[in-house]
This record gives structure tokens, C-alpha cells and sequence, in this order.
């Protein structure tokens, strides 16, 4: 049940941004990319968000979550190539030194703010 713990660091990390940037509008949408390494169900994680910003200023903001497949670099050729989750060994060199360089984390992408103009 990670992904409750997740959707309230989403929460404080949008909260953040919105300070530090000095919006004071109500949000619209927030975007994140959610990679599948994570095992995050995005259902659950987008119910887990709703109901923690329930009673918050971000209550009504549409949360919109892309499942991104997991890609890899070949430290030895320099490869880039998506991965499964059995093998990850490079299709150009075969070398077994691969690096995850997306799909193993949660990024905030976008925050849509309603400034009232």
C-alpha cells in the first residue's frame, strides 16, 4: 500500500511548487508520469491522491497519471532500449551492464493552474 504514502509526497511536492512559484490559483490538473519499476497501481494511487486532497486546496484538481514502460542504457555500447522484466541484457552488445534511465520513478510534469483571467 506504498501508494498512499506516495499520493501524500505527490501532495507536498505540488503544494511546493505552487509556493515557490507564488500561485494562488485553483488547480486544474496536475500530470505525472508514474514508471511501471515503481509496482505503483495508478488506479489506487489517483484514488489514494483524491482523498487526501479532499479537504485541501487542491480538492477538484483533475489528476492525470501516464504509465511509463521502463528504458535502459547500455553502460558499455551506450544503447537505449526498453526493458522487460525478465531481461536486461543489451540488444546491440549483450553486455548485462544496463542503467535504468526511465520508468522507475513518479515525476511531477505539469501543474495547470486557473489564475482567473
Amino acid at each position: 500500500m506504498h501508494e498512499l504514502s506516495l499520493a501524500h509526497m505527490l501532495y507536498k511536492e505540488v503544494i511546493e511548487a505552487l509556493e515557490r512559484h507564488n500561485c494562488h490559483g485553483r488547480v486544474l490538473r496536475i500530470e505525472v508520469e508514474v514508471g511501471r519499476m515503481t509496482c505503483v497501481d495508478p488506479h489506487f494511487f489517483s484514488a489514494c491522491f483524491s482523498s487526501i486532497v479532499e479537504h485541501t486546496p487542491l480538492a477538484g484538481a483533475q489528476l492525470r497519471v501516464t504509465s511509463v514502460d521502463p528504458t535502459g542504457r547500455c553502460k558499455m555500447c551506450g544503447n537505449e532500449q526498453k526493458l522487460d522484466s525478465v531481461e536486461f541484457a543489451c540488444r546491440v552488445c549483450s553486455s548485462s551492464d544496463m542503467e535504468v534511465i526511465r520508468g522507475a520513478d513518479i515525476i511531477l510534469r505539469s501543474i495547470e493552474v486557473d489564475d482567473g483571467n
